[in-house]
């Protein structure tokens, strides 16, 4: 991280060699950041990742396939002290890829265009609990009851 490189070029034929130039090309290397996780949140979907070393910002690239563009594109710009972001301009079903890129005073790092990938799929929120004879009555907003069915099946 933040590592400085120097590289000289000679030029070179079989009977000649140019000299070294007095100031090579110089280039500090900067590590893509590391997509930690990407959440599912009540607002829309949280992703977040490891801290580069000097970072003093980072661009947060999108891409989803019902969207106009046809690959990663610079998103949102956040501080370098943040090292998450959330999404709230996501629409239910539809997948959204993301990936991150650190910048520096030196320069900015690349980013992975694999990204990761989530699906959105939004919250519910329960709105009452009613404690029945042998039973507990649960009312919600949100997702449908097959989703709620399905979750729950998998709790028991």
């Amino acid at each position: 991280e933040g590592k400085k490189y120097e590289y000289d070029v000679v030029s070179a034929t079989d009977k000649y060699v140019s000299p070294i130039s007095e100031k090579g090309a110089e280039i500090i290397y900067i590590p893509t950041p590391e997509i930690k996780g990407a959440i599912n949140i009540l607002d829309g979907i949280e992703i977040s990742w490891a801290p580069v070393k000097d970072a003093t910002g980072y661009t947060v690239y999108r891409w989803s396939r019902h969207e106009q563009n046809s690959s990663l594109m610079p998103y949102y710009d956040v501080p370098g002290t943040q090292t998450s972001f959330v999404d709230k301009e996501v629409t239910a079903g539809y997948s959204y890829t993301y990936s991150v890129q650190a910048l520096t005073d030196y320069g900015k790092s690349g980013y992975s265009t694999g990204g990761k990938t989530l699906a959105h799929v939004p919250s519910t929120t329960v709105r009452n609990l009613t404690l029945e004879k042998n039973s507990v009555k649960i009312e919600w907003n949100g997702i449908g009851f097959q989703n709620i069915k399905n979750y729950l099946k998998t709790l028991y």
